[in-house]
């Protein structure tokens, strides 16, 4: 297992591609997430590239949004995996690690991972099994605000972890108040 980064994109790219062609050509219901409107590697902090015996088997980035309390980055961004790799497995772990270290070269507050739509026992879960690794993630009460659109969309259960003790400010909606405004749209 290799990881690479955006300083060797000229070795994963067209894989990358590849990718996210087939992504576009599948059932997955976030593939509108991957598509260059969407997903601009360029525009990410860092990207985590993860090849297993020469096969792009996973990828995600770190990511700044005007959306996010200052000083904090979204971690796992766009996270893709291959249907043969294990989430909890090294491939993620491996990935996590890299993306905390691009935290700390950025000197950044907080890092978080997001999942769309009501996934709180999800995100509860996730965050149990990263705390069994030794990564100190927190939920938030709530849906947090993780991009300008609908409550739906972008509306999302997050998890995360300081860098340094400044805890974000999110934007943060009750479920309740959440639900009710997914029935009203």
């Amino acid at each position: 297992m290799r990881l690479y980064t955006l300083d060797d994109i000229n070795y994963w790219y067209d894989d990358f591609e590849s990718t996210l062609d087939k992504i576009k050509n599948s059932n997955d219901r976030y593939k509108n997430n991957y598509t260059a409107k969407n997903f601009d590697i360029l525009k990410q902090e860092d990207m985590s590239v993860i090849y297993v015996e020469n096969k792009l088997v996973a990828f995600s980035s770190v990511f700044s949004s005007p959306v996010y309390p200052v000083n904090t980055y979204r971690i796992l961004n766009r996270f893709w995996k291959d249907d043969l790799v294990r989430w909890d497995g090294y491939v993620s772990i491996t990935m996590l690690r890299h993306q905390l270290d691009v935290l700390n070269e950025l000197n950044a507050d907080c890092g978080f991972i997001s999942a769309q739509g009501y996934r709180k026992r999800w995100m509860q879960n996730w965050i149990n099994r990263a705390i069994a690794k030794g990564f100190d993630f927190k939920q938030v009460d709530g849906m947090v605000k993780v991009c300008n659109g609908s409550y739906k969309n972008c509306w999302h259960n997050v998890g995360y972890i300081l860098n340094r003790e400044i805890v974000p400010s999110f934007e943060i909606m009750g479920y309740d108040e959440w639900k009710l405004n997914i029935q009203k749209s």
